[in-house]
């Protein structure tokens, strides 16, 4: 359930979109009758991939490989992938001089 609620509400200038995201699985999960248990699991696991951080919950870990599968991908994907990021985050360089910084900030 996560996986689908990941990035559900996505605006590359926001930097509230897992938030948001995480809050708008809890509406359809509580308009569903989920329970409350499942809804903050699926809550945890939208969270673990803004800062990819896998001990937020036991199934954390596995989310994170998930949101960050690109880099196993085929070099001819993972670059095509680059381009489309640079496309969507075009507006940070022209205000910054460049993008990468803040886009490579988790790997470290």
């Amino acid at each position: 359930m996560a996986i689908w609620f990941h990035d559900a509400i996505y605006d590359p200038r926001a930097a509230d979109n897992e938030e948001r995201s995480a809050e708008l699985a809890r509406l359809y999960l509580a308009e569903a009758r989920v329970s409350v248990a499942f809804q903050d699991s699926v809550a945890r696991l939208v969270l673990a991939t803004k800062q990819h951080d896998g001990s937020l919950d036991p199934d954390a870990p596995l989310m994170v490989d998930i949101d960050l599968s690109i880099f196993g991908q085929p070099a001819e994907r993972f670059w095509q992938y680059e381009e489309q990021i640079r496309g969507e985050y075009e507006w940070v360089a022209r205000h910054t001089g460049s993008w990468l910084p803040g886009n490579t900030r988790w790997t470290q």
